[in-house]
C-alpha cells in the first residue's frame, strides 16, 4: 500500500476518532437541557397508594392509560410534551397541580421519555422538584410485579366545582367618560358568566361617588381617580383598592394659542386652574427640583371643566385641566390650544382605581375576583378591538361616536385591570407632602388598603381559562404586574 493512501486512511481514522470521543455535533441533544428525575421503585411506591400525602400521575396516552392503569392514579396524557410541544406539557400540569401540594409520582410506559417530558414541565411552572418522583421502569415493570395492582384504568380528575360569587349583584359606580372595560364585560356577558348582575349607581362628581362608598350605597367605584379615595381613606374611610381603570386619563391641559409651555415647570409663578390635588402635578414639580410646589404656582382649584375652560378664555388663567371627556370640545376650538396631556406631566400616574369598601373585599373574594377576571377578557377584547370598542362604549353612555373616539382613540388613553401598586403609593406619599392627607394618614399604613392578591388569583385562573391563543396577551399582563406591583 502506497503512503499516499495510508496517510488518508490515517486521516479518516482520526476523524471517526473525534466524532466517536464526543466531537460537538450539529445541534446539542435535546437531553442536555432535561431536568434530573428522582425514581421510586414499584415496591415501595405501593405503599403509598393510600397515602394522602403522594399522587399518582398516569402520563401515558389516554389510550393506554384508560385501558389499565394504577389504582388511583390521575390520568394526564403527556403524548404532546413528550413529542416536544413543551407549551403543551406545561399547560398539562399547570391544570394536574392547580392548588396541589402533594408529593407526585409519575407513571409512564418506562420510566424514561414520558416521565422526563413531565418532569421538566413541573420544572418549568415551578413546582417544588424534590416532591416529584418517577416510578423506576414505569408500568410495564409495575404490570409485570405488581399484576394484582393494576385496573381497567385511572379515576378521571376531579373538576372543580365552580366557584359561586357570594353576592351575585354588584352596585357599581362609573364616571361620566365610563369605564369601556366595564361596558364590555357586560356587552360581552363575562360578568353573566361568572355570575355576576351590575347596577349601576350614579354620581356625577368624585365626592359624591366616595360618599356612596362611604355610606354603604355602592359596593364598587372605578371612575373616582386615585386622589379622592386616598384622602377618603386618610379621613377614616375604610375602603380597599383592588384594580384599575384608566393608567393615564387623556386629560389636556390648554392654554391660549402662543402661550409658551416647556414643561411643568412652564406653571411656575402661573395661574393654573388645575387642582393641586391631582398629585401628577406637584409630584412631577419636586421631581424637578421645586421645593414647595403649593406655592410656586397659583392654583387655581374647586372649578368644575366648564368653569376652568370658561376661565382660560376670559384670560382670568393661564393654564386650565380638562377632564378626559372634555376632548372632543377643546381639539376642536379655535382659540384653545393644547399644550400638553397630563401623562406628558407624569406618565402612568394612576388615574382611576377601583376602590370598594374593605369588608365587602374581605367578606366577598369570590365576588372581587370573578369582577377582575371578566374584566381581564374585556382588556383582552380591547386590545384587539379599539375601533369597534368606541360604539360599544358610546351606546352605553348614551353619546356620538366622535366624542367618545376623541379620547378613547387617543394614545393618552391608558386602560389597565391592574392595581398599580407602585403608583398608589407614590400617590400617598405626594399628597401626604404637598398637606392634602389627613393628620390620620401618619397612622396608617396605605398598603392595608391595597390588595393585589386577589388580582394575582384572578390573573392566573382568567390565563388558565382562556390563555390558548392569548399567550402574548398574558405575558405582558404578567410582565405589568411584576413591574408595577413590588
Amino acid at each position: 500500500m502506497n503512503k499516499r493512501i495510508i496517510s488518508l486512511l490515517l486521516v479518516l481514522v482520526m476523524a471517526l476518532g473525534l466524532v466517536a470521543c464526543g466531537a460537538p455535533a450539529a445541534e446539542a441533544p435535546a437531553e442536555a437541557e432535561n431536568v434530573p428525575m428522582q425514581y421510586i421503585k414499584a415496591d415501595e411506591a405501593k405503599e403509598l397508594l393510600e397515602s394522602d400525602e403522594y399522587v399518582f400521575f398516569d402520563i401515558r396516552k389516554a389510550a393506554d392509560s384508560s385501558a389499565n392503569s394504577i389504582p388511583g392514579a390521575l390520568a394526564y396524557d403527556m403524548d404532546a410534551a413528550k413529542e416536544g410541544d413543551a407549551e403543551a406539557g406545561k399547560a398539562t400540569m399547570t391544570e394536574a397541580t392547580k392548588g396541589l401540594d402533594k408529593k407526585i409520582i409519575l407513571v409512564c410506559y418506562s420510566g424514561k421519555r414520558y416521565a422526563q417530558a413531565a418532569t421538566n414541565a413541573l420544572s418549568a411552572i415551578g413546582y417544588d422538584m424534590s416532591k416529584v418522583y418517577t416510578l423506576e421502569g414505569g408500568f410495564t415493570n409495575w404490570s409485570e410485579v405488581l399484576p394484582e395492582l393494576t385496573t381497567a384504568g385511572p379515576v378521571a380528575p376531579e373538576a372543580p366545582a365552580a366557584e359561586v360569587p357570594e353576592v351575585s349583584t354588584v352596585r357599581w359606580n362609573w364616571g361620566t367618560s365610563a369605564n369601556i372595560l366595564v361596558a364590555l364585560a357586560i356587552d360581552k356577558g363575562y360578568f353573566a358568566e361568572y355570575g355576576l348582575t351590575i347596577e349601576f349607581v350614579n354620581a356625577n362628581e368624585n365626592a359624591n361617588a366616595m360618599t356612596l362608598l362611604a355610606t354603604g350605597q355602592v359596593d364598587v367605584v372605578s371612575n373616582s381617580g386615585t386622589a379622592s379615595p386616598l384622602q377618603n381613606i386618610a379621613a377614616g374611610v375604610d375602603m380597599t383598592m383592588f384594580g384599575g381603570h384608566m393608567v393615564q386619563g387623556c386629560m389636556p391641559v390648554i392654554a391660549k394659542p402662543g402661550t409658551e409651555w416647556n414643561g411643568v415647570e412652564s406653571l411656575v409663578g402661573k395661574k393654573a386652574a388645575i387642582n393641586p390635588s391631582y398629585f401628577a402635578f406637584t409630584g412631577a414639580l419636586m421631581d424637578a427640583g421645586v421645593e414647595d410646589p403649593m406655592t410656586a404656582v397659583n392654583w387655581v382649584s374647586g372649578m368644575s371643566y366648564p368653569d376652568a375652560l370658561a376661565a382660560l378664555q376670559r384670560g382670568e388663567v393661564d393654564y386650565a385641566l380638562m377632564g378626559t371627556g372634555q376632548n372632543f370640545q377643546v381639539q376642536n376650538m379655535p382659540d384653545i390650544e393644547i399644550m400638553c396631556y397630563q401623562g406628558d406631566v407624569m406618565p402612568d400616574y394612576s388615574c382611576c382605581r377601583m376602590e370598594a369598601p374593605t369588608e365587602f373585599v374581605k367578606n366577598n373574594p369570590i365576588t372581587i375576583k370573578c369582577i377582575l377576571k371578566a374584566l381581564i377578557r374585556a382588556q383582552a377584547y380591547y386590545e384587539a378591538n379599539k375601533e369597534e370598542c368606541v360604539d360599544i362604549l358610546a351606546k352605553y353612555i348614551n353619546a356620538d361616536h366622535d366624542y367618545v373616539a376623541a379620547y378613547m382613540l387617543n394614545d393618552y388613553y391608558k386602560v389597565h385591570v391592574d392595581p398599580l401598586a407602585n403608583s398608589i403609593r407614590r400617590a400617598w406619599n405626594i399628597l401626604d407632602k404637598t398637606g392634602f392627607l389627613d393628620e390620620n394618614a401618619k397612622n396608617i399604613n396605605i398598603d392595608d388598603h391595597i390588595n393585589t392578591s386577589i388580582y394575582e388569583q384572578a390573573l392566573a385562573e382568567a390565563e388558565a381559562e382562556f390563555g390558548a391563543g392569548n399567550e402574548a396577551f398574558f405575558a405582558s399582563l404578567k410582565e405589568y404586574y411584576a413591574a408595577n406591583n413590588g
